[in-house]
């Protein structure tokens, strides 16, 4: 599985010194959930709230990405550019494909050194309300999305290339955690 967090929850920065796990939204914050690292005890209290040391120690700014095991699943975490937050709110489509490119490649070559996994389960990274005007607004965040990826694709070898065209699935989260993390989508026309 993909999560595609905000910095915030998993390093506290100067903007949120006191974000956590248990903060997050949408699919990370459910992902964190179904993986354990945010645990309620019967009466809603929080009694478990935090990442494992190598997360944190690895995810320290926009672009990072690290792979875990969990008891339950593996996931790669990576933090993508926030474009309503400064300096990515002014960025071009170009600067924003260059930046994605490069995280879709770290977290192509994340899943394809972990030699157990067949599926790779990729939600789309700075999207949502992650996509400041490219959103919305402007509704350029899919294409600069197919853009990224396939950027990223391309630097790859042939083998690899066909692992990923085999194993992966575009996910996209409807706010149900157990579809995403158990369906998802082909990601590329198998002609790429």
């Amino acid at each position: 599985i993909v999560d595609p967090a905000g910095l915030e929850f998993i390093t506290p920065t100067k903007e949120y010194p006191n974000r956590n796990p248990k903060g997050a939204g949408y699919v990370s914050g459910e992902i964190y959930k179904y993986i354990g690292i945010v645990q309620k005890n019967a009466f809603g209290i929080v009694i478990k709230n935090a990442f494992p040391t190598k997360v944190t120690n690895t995810i320290k700014d926009t672009g990072d990405v690290t792979l875990y095991e969990y008891e339950n699943t593996t996931v790669i975490h990576t933090v993508g550019p926030d474009f309503k937050k400064t300096p990515f709110i002014g960025y071009t489509e170009e600067q924003a494909i260059t930046d994605l490119t490069a995280i879709y490649s770290k977290i192509f070559k994340a899943y394809l050194n972990v030699t157990n996994k067949n599926i790779l389960r990729l939600l789309p990274v700075s999207g949502g309300s992650f996509a400041g005007k490219f959103g919305k607004i402007q509704n350029k965040m899919q294409k600069i999305t197919v853009k990224s990826m396939n950027a990223a694709y391309n630097e790859l070898g042939p083998v690899d290339q066909r692992k990923i065209i085999n194993d992966t699935r575009l996910c996209i989260y409807d706010g149900n955690i157990q579809a995403y993390v158990t369906l998802g989508y082909e990601i590329y026309d198998k002609k790429m």
